[in-house]
């Protein structure tokens, strides 16, 4: 056993404790990533997704008292809408440019970015107050639901999972996944437990309780489930846990700039008192894009 990690031998075939790599057959050549009929769906619809985000997002910028809210948050919105602006947009629409010719790394990508749009504008759908958006927070949502399972309808696990090699240290991002689904779980607890003992206002996240509310329930019913089953999956040598380790990481990523983003401009109001979120947020977006950045290169590069 070297690094925590082993190998198996069948006959002159090796098998990675961590890669899941396996031989490859002519009929999984003939099956993995067939563009041009089993995307099709997935691009159609993540089409509609990005420019209704483009359209939310460029709004929320340009067009004055569009938010409902109050100023904080309001500001909160603004911060958020320049990232899904000038951040989620542009990698959404090169991930799938890049995807359509075949860049298995890029396919992931755009799928992180489709999870964070349904995870992002699920957050707008159900904080934000009734505004001339709200159609369109609805469409994002729903639509991005539907391109995610599409897109996924038409990866191969197994091809994502021969990409990953070993000498990538894919444990430890289970590690790395499993400990900020538990440092998300830990931060929305203490919340929750200052209020029950000691009565004391939650309001964290843009000095409000509503959005302190908001965002905790965000973050553990949409981010960490699907943290913690990536890490299993992972640590289970499943396929699926190679593709999630991605997907989740990227979107993480945006979603905290996002989240980053929005306490800026909150705090410039003078309504937000402190800036205590900001260094989690921050600390995850960098944490995840180290991940993304090295599995990405090694998939690119055959590194691997």
């Amino acid at each position: 056993m070297t690094g925590g990690c082993y190998q198996k031998e069948f006959g002159d075939e090796k098998m990675d404790e961590w890669s899941l790599e396996e031989k490859t057959t002519p009929e999984d050549e003939q099956e993995s990533w067939d563009l041009s009929t089993k995307t099709t769906p997935a691009y159609i619809v993540s089409i509609i997704v990005l420019g209704l985000m483009i359209i939310a997002s460029a709004g929320g910028l340009i067009i004055q008292n569009v938010y409902q809210d109050i100023q904080v948050i309001e500001a909160g919105w603004i911060g958020n809408a320049l990232i899904s602006l000038v951040v989620g947009a542009p990698v959404m629409a090169g991930s799938m440019i890049l995807s359509a010719r075949d860049n298995k790394g890029a396919k992931l990508v755009w799928m992180g970015m489709l999870y964070f749009a349904l995870t992002n504008y699920a957050l707008h759908l159900f904080a934000a107050d009734f505004n001339l958006f709200f159609p369109l927070y609805i469409g994002i949502v729903v639509f991005s639901s539907l391109a995610l399972l599409f897109s996924y309808k038409s990866t191969d696990e197994k091809e994502i999972s021969r990409l990953i090699r070993h000498n990538i240290p894919i444990k430890w991002v289970g590690i790395f996944i499993a400990g900020v689904s538990i440092i998300l779980i830990a931060f929305h607890s203490v919340i929750y437990l200052r209020f029950a003992f000691n009565e004391e206002i939650p309001n964290i996240v843009l000095g409000t309780i509503s959005m302190t509310k908001m965002v905790s329930a965000i973050n553990l019913v949409f981010i960490v489930p699907l943290g913690i089953a990536s890490a299993f999956w992972i640590w289970d040598r499943n396929p699926l846990g190679h593709v999630l380790s991605i997907v989740w990481n990227v979107n993480l990523v945006v979603y905290t700039a996002a989240l980053s983003s929005a306490t800026l401009f909150a705090f410039q109001t003078e309504h937000l008192e402190s800036l205590n979120e900001l260094g989690l947020w921050i600390s995850i977006a960098i944490g995840c894009l180290i991940v993304v950045v090295i599995l990405l290169d090694r998939m690119e590069t055959g590194n691997i």
